[in-house]
């Protein structure tokens, strides 16, 4: 039976540090208690660096003060909460993460632990935007195309419509 826990523990191990995805733990405060490797890489920062970091703080610098708290509200509440965040690497930059939190309890039924995983969706970000733009635009001028021009004569008309105006 212990042979067997170990053997699960260094699986868990394994699947922590080889994760694609970033994973932070944090102590029931919210404060950084252990990072992988991926987060290292993606964010810059070391494991050392960023023990004891109160997360809360980091996310009211990076949104507003209500969208976070808010965000902390729903989690403790509901036990997860999904959604974008942005995050700044330890360069300054900021850059947009798909986050998955999930809170951890005790035997109590107390919260112990959080657990958020996250990933840098910069890149299919900038993918959808240049989707979106050529859809909406001649690829070789850069100019505006009919789809575009149809879409914005429809809003003005609808809008017209609404306010009893001409277009």
């Amino acid at each position: 039976r212990r042979k067997q826990q170990e053997s699960e523990l260094r699986l868990w191990s394994k699947a922590f540090e080889t994760s694609n995805e970033a994973i932070i733990i944090t102590d029931d405060e919210l404060r950084i208690v252990l990072v992988n490797r991926t987060y290292e890489n993606i964010m810059g920062y070391t494991q050392e660096e960023v023990l004891g970091v109160d997360t809360v703080n980091i996310g009211i610098q990076l949104h507003s003060h209500s969208f976070f708290r808010n965000l902390v509200s729903v989690l403790k509440e509901k036990g997860y909460w999904q959604g974008e965040l942005i995050n700044r690497r330890k360069n300054g930059e900021r850059f947009p993460t798909w986050y998955s939190i999930s809170q951890v309890l005790n035997a109590d039924g107390k919260p112990e632990n959080y657990i958020a995983i996250f990933s840098d969706i910069s890149e299919s970000k900038k993918s959808r935007e240049r989707i979106d733009f050529l859809a909406h635009h001649d690829s070789l001028t850069h100019l505006p195309n009919r789809v575009l021009l149809n879409d914005r004569l429809e809003r003005a008309i609808n809008t017209a419509q609404r306010r009893n105006e001409k277009v």
